[in-house]
């Protein structure tokens, strides 16, 4: 039955089952440990994805306590600003310069110990802790591109990523219009990404903040474009500037036809909508090469240059004055954290 949708006001419903099963008697011959034991056989199957069926095993206690453990060091982590940002930038196809930069986020819970962003993002989002640590990325990611201009770094835009939390959050607006005034920068130098599941969670919020974000100044990137499910028809409705093409994509090139064809289609398609594309994770000459065959406006990858601290990028931009040509990589310097292949 659940498989059905509901009709409630002329709008059908969806509705999901995410079931934990715990059996008599060889996980328990009372009531009350058995129903513990479904209890985290199901939070299992919601950490999962939902909608499916878990069945109980002695490991999901460990795995329990540690997810406890976890979101307990995440919350202190906000509290105690144990993040930083790592910048990757991004270099214009056409013209061989660098035209961006995107702020990417890791956790610090000791001095010298980096976590990456995908062993926390998840539980920061089912948490909730993701809105605080979002807030903390909007701003850290402006006021150190100001820094930059004042430096007299080349203007360029910061990309900061949105989680779908974030983008539904009804003060998003009100936050982006107070960060970028805090920090006196202009909205054209930043850039904030969205994954197209968020923008069509719900469709017309989505438009109307787009419209108002595009009216500001800011700019507006679809990211993991290719992964979600965009009709065309909702898609130019969206007043974005880019399309950032899904790593998953980007990898298989240019040796897998149905990659090739699968990034090929996405690129025109963005040129008839008159979108930038970026193109993500690339990580060799041949990658590269397609994509400038495939006229992409960007790409960013390790092979441009792996995310950097802070501190590293105007040593980086001295080094790319030079236009980067494909295989041709950054001239090497002594004493850089660069590592360019």
């Amino acid at each position: 039955m659940l498989a059905k949708p509901l009709l409630s006001e002329r709008q059908e419903l969806y509705v999901t089952a995410s079931i934990g099963v715990s059996l008599f008697p060889q996980d328990g011959q009372q009531a009350a440990p058995l129903i513990r034991q479904a209890d985290v056989a199901m939070y299992r199957a919601k950490q999962l994805g939902r909608n499916r069926v878990e069945f109980y095993h002695p490991g999901l206690d460990t795995h329990l306590l540690e997810r406890l453990s976890l979101e307990n060091r995440l919350r202190r982590a906000v509290e105690q600003q144990e993040f930083v940002l790592h910048y990757q930038p991004k270099l214009h196809l056409h013209s061989g310069n660098i035209c961006g930069i995107e702020a990417l986020i890791r956790w610090v819970p000791e001095p010298g110990q980096l976590v990456l962003p995908d062993e926390f993002i998840a539980v920061a989002e089912e948490t909730g802790l993701i809105i605080p640590i979002g807030h903390w990325a909007l701003a850290e990611a402006c006021r150190q591109n100001r820094v930059w201009q004042r430096a007299g770094l080349r203007f360029m835009p910061v990309a900061v990523n949105l989680s779908a939390k974030q983008f539904a959050d009804d003060d998003l607006l009100e936050r982006v219009r107070s960060t970028l005034s805090t920090v006196d920068m202009d909205a054209q130098w930043l850039e904030l990404e969205i994954t197209e599941t968020a923008a069509m969670a719900d469709l017309w919020s989505s438009v109307n903040v787009l419209t108002t974000l595009r009216r500001i100044g800011v700019r507006v990137s679809l990211d993991d474009f290719g992964t979600g499910y965009s009709s065309l028809s909702y898609l130019r409705r969206f007043p974005i500037h880019s399309l950032k093409i899904d790593r998953s994509f980007v990898t298989n090139t240019p040796f897998d036809e149905d990659a090739v064809a699968v990034v090929g289609a996405i690129t025109a398609m963005a040129q008839s909508l008159r979108l930038n594309t970026i193109g993500e994770g690339v990580e060799n000459v041949h990658q590269l090469e397609l994509l400038q065959e495939l006229r992409c406006g960007e790409v960013q990858g390790n092979y441009v240059s792996k995310p950097l601290p802070a501190a590293d990028i105007p040593a980086f931009m001295e080094a790319a004055l030079r236009p980067f040509a494909a295989g041709h990589a950054f001239p090497q310097q002594k004493q850089t954290p660069f590592d360019f292949k």
